[in-house]
């Protein structure tokens, strides 16, 4: 069976986890916006992309931030709808610090947030030295004065790679559904998760940070609702688990309800390292839509 995650195999609770594992914290926003959220079908709320191009497998589209900074979200040319990495780039923005930094802040600021570099790489155009950091996501830019001139936020491995300890997430995440809080469980939710109810395919339709903070009265309804949610749903039934292999997104856990309850199944998969919802199945409605 084939799904937003490919073909899948339903197997056995116990697995030989062979992806990668996350070795320190990843970083999963910028100004905003998160690597894996699923682009806005119509205005980013960015204005017109001044620039497109295309590189290694991406399509890339910068927009301006004022006169001195320009906003690059990238995509992978065969999944054109999932945002695989963002990039600011420029002397100074008014934009939403990254760990604490903003362009054109000291290279103090830089090593006191990032610590030393793994690698420098010198760029000639324009002339700023790149900084990596091995186990991490992201990397920055220096210009000759010592400042931060770009950050780049990248999907890899130890963005979506397996999860740290397996733990027992399920009773965490249950609790955090029946406090019937938004604010508790939006940390369980991916940027690309949909919910499939009443016909209708919810998902994050801006960026990330606007969203959160004023979510979409349906799909708050789906998830903290006092009918036809996850909230009505966790508290009348105890869903059985299994594993979901997948050949695009690795090993997931899928928690499927009884027959005569109103959700029908829910799945994660690894994000940031931990398991997090990808998907809210309910039972009426249409097929899925697929995001390609």
């Amino acid at each position: 069976m084939a799904g937003r995650w490919g073909r899948w195999i339903v197997g056995a609770m116990l697995v030989v986890a062979t992806s990668v594992v996350c070795a320190t914290e990843p970083q999963v926003e910028l100004h905003g916006w998160r690597v894996q959220q699923l682009l806005p079908k119509g205005d980013t709320g960015l204005g017109e992309p001044f620039k497109t191009f295309e590189s290694e497998g991406h399509i890339n589209r910068a927009y301006k931030l004022g006169d001195d900074a320009y906003f690059v979200i990238s995509v992978l040319k065969d999944r054109p709808r999932y945002v695989d990495s963002l990039q600011l780039t420029g002397t100074r923005a008014a934009t939403l610090p990254f760990k604490g930094l903003s362009l054109g802040d000291s290279s103090e600021r830089v090593l006191a947030a990032l610590g030393p570099p793994s690698a420098k790489r010198e760029i000639e155009s324009p002339r700023v030295t790149q900084w990596s950091y091995d186990d991490r996501n992201y990397s920055v830019e220096i210009d000759a004065a010592g400042r931060p001139y770009s950050i780049k936020l990248e999907s890899d491995e130890h963005l979506l790679g397996f999860p740290k300890g397996e733990g027992d997430f399920w009773k965490e995440f249950r609790a955090a559904v029946l406090s019937g809080e938004f604010a508790r469980i939006e940390p369980w939710l991916r940027p690309d998760v949909e919910v499939y109810r009443g016909g209708k395919t919810l998902w994050i339709d801006r960026r990330y940070r606007d969203y959160v903070s004023a979510p979409d009265a349906e799909m708050r309804q789906a998830l903290v609702g006092d009918r036809r949610s996850l909230v009505s749903a966790l508290r009348r039934f105890e869903p059985e688990q299994s594993v979901r292999l997948t050949d695009t997104m690795g090993i997931g856990m899928v928690f499927k309800f009884p027959a005569d309850a109103e959700l029908e199944e829910l799945a994660f998969f690894p994000y940031a390292g931990s398991y997090r919802l990808y998907e809210a199945k309910f039972r009426e409605g249409s097929e899925p839509v697929t995001h390609k």
